[in-house]
């Protein structure tokens, strides 16, 4: 944050190229850290928190599930059930998935450690890393090397981590740094300056409403020169007005005076009014560099079915594609100890992905109007008794104009 030693600055000072609060200079193709991903995005900025938030709990409170490859049989109970949902003593499988995938959202990686050296790998804890405290150990600086060790430091101590003992999941890093180093590449690689500016706005925006004071002022139209209005007058008009149209209690109410007064709107300032209209672009930005419908977050245009296809779109197109990879990685370092398992969703019972009782009854109704299928079928598709009126088993012709009566 930017400060002057005379006081804070003005919403119009703030967007001065050189008091931008940086997080890496994005013009020179500089990497960001997983630290300052996380301290100037997550902790830093409402927005990307927001952001990062609603991914991270839209993936971990998918409906998933264990099933055998070999039969497609769900596993309920057993053994690796206990391990995928009681990953550890102190969290729920939906609190360790969301603070993977938490990790894996903003820093473009996530590591998954199976502290079981000392107990056994089938009854070891799982405890999600943060990015920014590991360390990937390859055999020689080239793309081709492998992993060979993982170091923790957590401020005090460094640990060496046994690669067997050590999921990572990491987005595609395409620089030859990433590839030579195996580390992911955060989406706010891309989003630099779009998060600089977001910030900024954020502080101005603070700035502008802590400042922002009367919206009017009110003078008496035709006052007298010879005899002003004293001290006491002001006072009395003042806490009269205040009585009469002040708080929640008289929004949108009238009120008649019986003296005629003088009201001079003050406005916001075009300025002013374009730092708002930033606040909602840079937003939407942000959203489009996650992946994430702008639509959830900033409530635009959000008829019913304009928010169902948005939560339908932040389902197929990134909690569940976000799932798939951390639980492909998952599967290959864990699971597969195990046996041929691996975890999938329940997709029927996420409301956003199907449609509602009534557009099934829609669809039905739409179906037995074209004489594509019979009453009867119509009523089995949306759970209801079939009829044994001879009728209710026969197609109607196409153009029937069937109601929800006749099926």
């Amino acid at each position: 944050m930017a400060y002057r030693d005379s006081g804070k600055l003005s919403s119009r000072e703030l967007f001065r190229a050189d008091q931008f609060v940086k997080i890496g200079e994005g013009f020179n193709g500089s990497t960001i850290s997983d630290e300052n991903a996380i301290k100037k995005g997550y902790l830093g900025s409402s927005v990307v928190y927001s952001i990062v938030t609603r991914i991270a709990r839209g993936v971990s409170s998918l409906p998933i599930y264990i099933y055998d490859k070999t039969n497609g049989k769900e596993i309920k109970s057993g053994e690796v059930y206990d391990f995928v949902f009681k990953p550890n003593d102190n969290q729920s499988f939906n609190e360790f998935w969301e603070q993977l995938v938490t990790f894996y959202t903003l820093t473009g990686e996530c590591y998954n450690y199976l502290d079981a050296e000392s107990i056994g790998f089938y009854k070891g804890q799982q405890l999600v890393l943060p990015p920014q405290a590991v360390t990937i150990e390859t055999e020689t600086n080239s793309i081709f090397s492998k992993v060979k060790s993982y170091k923790f430091n957590d401020g005090e101590n460094i640990s060496p981590l046994d690669i067997d003992y050590v999921m990572h999941v990491a987005m595609n890093n395409p620089s030859m740094q990433g590839l030579k180093t195996k580390n992911g590449l955060s989406p706010l690689q891309s989003a630099q300056n779009i998060l600089n500016a977001s910030n900024n706005v954020e502080i101005a925006l603070s700035e502008y409403f802590e400042n922002r004071g009367v919206s009017a002022l009110i003078t008496p139209s035709n006052e007298d020169p010879s005899m002003p209005m004293n001290d006491e007058d002001e006072k009395s008009i003042w806490s009269a007005l205040k009585r009469k149209i002040g708080g929640a209690k008289s929004m949108n109410a009238m009120r008649f005076s019986r003296r005629a007064l003088k009201v001079q709107q003050l406005n916001a300032s075009s300025t002013d009014m374009q730092t708002i209209e930033n606040k909602n672009q840079l937003t939407k930005d942000l959203c489009n560099v996650f992946g994430f419908p702008a639509m959830l977050l900033t409530g635009e245009k959000a008829t019913y079915n304009n928010v169902k296809e948005a939560e339908a779109a932040a389902y197929n197109n990134n909690y569940i594609p976000t799932f798939e990879k951390i639980a492909a990685g998952y599967e290959r370092k864990f699971l597969s100890k195990f046996g041929n398992y691996s975890l999938g969703i329940h997709k029927e019972k996420i409301e956003a992905l199907n449609p509602s009782p009534t557009e099934r009854a829609n669809q039905a109704i739409k179906l037995v109007d074209a004489g594509l299928i019979t009453p009867n079928e119509a009523r089995e598709s949306i759970g209801k008794e079939v009829l044994s009126d001879k009728e209710m088993d026969s197609v109607k012709p196409k153009g029937s104009n069937v109601t929800i009566s006749n099926v």
